[in-house]
């Protein structure tokens, strides 16, 4: 089935995914983690503090309530199994999922007013505007957007700001998921294409999510046998398939722009200033804007859907 790109989905994903990403990133959240006792890297690389993956499974999987291990690699999507079920079995010895709800929350509004100040300009009308989108999106098959739009908003200009943010983020990476696997990908192969559309360098940032030298060769062996990608270039018809991945998620976010309709053009550029402001401040990687081709540049889009994870 042919799809049209709905360019309009990408450049809603560049501001938003932006701003849920404090959530991730940014010092508080390490540091609130660290007194409950996870331990802290303490360390920055390529201009980005790394963190713990035992807290970010947790919380991050947290809206949906006491789920298992199995659940969370489900719904995130580019992990393995077995790094998930390890990182949440001894994560919870130390914090209740709860606990890392209630602590992403406070930790992250607190980052938030940092960076951007308790009431920024624009942001209860941005909020205003996003949520008309995310709350007419369907719930269908989009378990991380279904348990975080269960949960209330926050009641601060910068939380409620960063919850609409993180639903619109958690609502992508929910159907770009389902488009992928659609694909016949795997999680280790959707991550290995991504690294190429990105021109990352093979197996570059699919390492970060845990993958296995081993697993990685399986995952290349499965991809080559497609016609998908050979030695380490991806062929046509693997960037056929991609640009098919990346349509078939926008088709699925348009509900969400359609509502937000000729607003759409305001709530972008209210968006974008604060959306500077997260990535001076380094609470988040800049890299997912570096590589992209001239013609993504020019249509305001950013690559790299699948390693939301």
């Amino acid at each position: 089935m042919d799809l049209a790109p709905d360019h309009r989905t990408r450049k809603l994903r560049n501001q938003a995914d932006v701003i849920a990403g404090v959530g991730f990133f940014a010092d508080e959240i390490q540091r609130a983690y660290a007194e409950l006792g996870f331990r802290d890297p303490g360390f920055v690389r390529n201009g980005l503090r790394m963190f713990n993956w035992q807290p970010y499974f947790l919380a991050r999987s947290a809206p949906m309530g006491q789920v298992t291990g199995e659940v969370v690699a489900a719904t995130f999507g580019v992990f393995p199994l077995h790094r998930v079920l390890a990182n949440v079995a001894e994560g919870l010895q130390l914090a209740d999922f709860p606990t890392m709800l209630a602590t992403r929350l406070t930790a992250t509004t607190a980052a938030m007013t940092r960076i951007l100040g308790a009431e920024p300009e624009g942001a209860r009308r941005a909020t205003e505007l996003l949520r008309r989108g995310v709350d007419h999106a369907d719930v269908s098959g989009r378990a991380l957007y279904a348990g975080l739009r269960s949960l209330p908003y926050p009641g601060t200009t910068v939380g409620d700001l960063w919850h609409a943010c993180t639903l619109y983020r958690e609502h992508r990476n929910d159907v770009h998921i389902s488009a992928w696997t659609t694909a016949g990908l795997t999680g280790a192969q959707a991550c290995l294409l991504n690294d190429l559309r990105q021109k990352l360098g093979f197996k570059t940032f699919v390492r970060t999510r845990g993958w296995s030298e081993e697993e990685l060769q399986v995952a290349v062996a499965g991809l080559e046998r497609r016609g998908l990608i050979e030695g380490e270039t991806m062929t046509p018809a693997g960037h056929e398939l991609r640009e098919w991945i990346e349509a078939a998620t926008d088709v699925q976010q348009t509900p969400i722009v359609d509502a937000i309709g000729d607003d759409l053009d305001e709530l972008l550029a209210l968006l974008d200033p604060m959306r500077r402001a997260v990535l001076a401040d380094g609470a988040y990687p800049s890299s997912n804007y570096v590589h992209t081709t001239a013609k993504d540049r020019k249509a305001g889009t950013s690559l790299g859907d699948d390693v939301q994870g």
